[in-house]
């Protein structure tokens, strides 16, 4: 495990590459103690209000397979300025490392995830929380993150940008049934209540938002439990009775584990279809 790292890290006296982290509030020992707490639990890594669920979901991941790089990548960061997860040379902005976060976003949490999210940013930068476009993350970017840290081997990209599929759904329980890391692109409103969202009677018991587009990466905590089947699209039988399973499976999203039903209680698979657009997958090496 990274504690010596962090001890190390703890015990330095130079001054940080982000400027928030110099302010009297905050000591090596307290930021120290931050990193340890998100390698003991990963689901503690939280976005809170900024745009960086998809950096937080790589960062539960990496975190949760591979806890000294995770302490390595967030250290370096924190006194360099810079830091390298195998390929991935990450380098944030002089106005990422000079944001105002406020109370909007801990200071580990923008240090590891916005730095991830502006590295990857041609033109547009983090500058802070409130930097909603620069904050996106695309399925390709996603699994390049995975691909280049080299700490994760057969990444599959199977997400898109319209609804997906039941065979999508099926697959992506398949993985996470195979110990494999399953990051679910969705529209968050069917997990809980969301900017954007009609103020109208919701349609057939699900909210409705202005876009139906993807807008939240998430990652599967177990698997779905759809169960082995003999799917076979030609069986309207079989494919009603999976659309009519019950979700219930356990999810990481917005820095804690929840269920995917706590905000609709008798979600079940043809509920969510319209709000799942694939996922993003890989093993840990």
């Amino acid at each position: 495990m990274p504690y010596a790292l962090i001890q190390a890290f703890q015990n330095g006296k130079e001054p940080l590459a982000f400027s928030f982290l110099n302010s009297p509030k905050m000591t090596r020992a307290k930021i120290g103690e931050s990193i340890a707490r998100r390698i003991r639990a990963p689901e503690t890594i939280n976005q809170q209000s900024a745009p960086l669920c998809g950096p937080a979901a790589f960062m539960y991941c990496l975190a949760s397979a591979h806890p000294w790089h995770y302490a390595r990548y967030a250290i370096d960061l924190m006194t360099h300025g810079e830091a390298r997860i195998g390929q991935l040379h990450i380098k944030p902005s002089a106005q990422c490392r000079h944001a105002d976060i406020g109370s909007a976003i801990e200071a580990t949490d923008w240090v590891t995830l916005a730095s991830l999210r502006d590295a990857s940013n041609g033109v547009l930068s983090m500058s802070g929380p409130g930097s909603s476009i620069a904050g996106i993350t695309g399925a390709n970017t996603m699994a390049a993150w995975f691909e280049q840290s080299g700490l994760f081997t057969q990444v599959d990209n199977l997400a898109q940008y319209h609804p997906a599929s039941l065979e999508r759904l099926l697959a992506a329980d398949l993985q996470a049934n195979m110990g494999r890391y399953v990051c679910l692109l969705v529209r968050a409103a069917v997990l809980g209540a969301v900017a954007g969202e009609v103020p109208m009677p919701k349609l057939n018991g699900m909210p409705r938002t202005l876009l139906g587009t993807p807008d939240h990466w998430i990652v599967m905590h177990e698997p779905m439990g759809l169960g082995p089947s003999c799917y076979n699209s030609a069986r309207p039988d079989v494919v009603d009775m999976l659309k009519k399973k019950k979700l219930s499976f356990k999810v990481y999203s917005w820095g804690g584990i929840s269920t995917v039903n706590e905000r609709i209680h008798d979600l079940n698979v043809e509920r969510f279809l319209p709000y799942f657009y694939g996922c993003v997958s890989a093993s840990a090496v």
